[in-house]
C-alpha cells in the first residue's frame, strides 16, 4: 500500500514556476538570475530544503533572501 501511495505522489507531483526569494547587493550591482531548483522532502517531523541557483554577475558580497 505504501509504494502505491509513494507512486501516486511521484505521478501527481507538478513543477512549479517560481523563485522563493530575491537577490540583494548594491545599489550599482548587476546580478541576474535565469534558474532555481528548489527541493523540500520531509520525513516525519524533519523537513529539509536544497536550493541551487545560477546567478550571474561580478558580485562579491550578495545575499540571497
Amino acid at each position: 500500500m505504501k509504494q502505491i501511495l509513494l507512486l501516486a505522489g511521484l505521478l501527481a507531483s507538478m513543477n512549479a514556476m517560481a523563485f522563493c526569494g530575491f537577490y540583494v547587493a548594491k545599489a550599482d550591482a548587476k546580478l541576474f538570475n535565469k534558474t532555481s531548483e528548489v527541493i523540500l522532502v520531509r520525513n516525519g517531523e524533519k523537513t529539509t530544503i536544497t536550493m541551487s541557483s545560477d546567478f550571474e554577475g561580478e558580485v562579491k558580497d550578495f545575499a540571497m533572501v
